[in-house]
């Protein structure tokens, strides 16, 4: 069985969604099992913004039924004085 995970929290934490690309790939029954991966990407154009690929897909044949990416960029922070 593939390792399950998400967007770290410290992501969730520091940064917000930037931007949002879904690509359907085809359709799944209630009675289907999926597995859900993300994985970050390296092929960044702003040093600061990170990015992360998501998938769902069946764990039977592993097609994919959904695609994702997602860019986050950092929160910016206020000092108060």
């Amino acid at each position: 069985m593939h390792h399950m995970q998400s967007v770290a929290i410290n992501v969730l934490e520091e940064y917000h969604l930037m931007s949002l690309t879904l690509e359907y790939r085809r359709e799944c029954r209630q009675s289907n099992l999926v597995e859900s991966l993300t994985s970050s990407s390296h092929a960044n154009r702003k040093a600061d913004v990170v990015e992360f690929t998501h998938l769902i897909r069946l764990q039977c044949d592993k097609a994919e039924i959904v695609r994702a990416r997602t860019e986050w960029q950092p929160k910016l922070t206020t000092h108060l004085i």
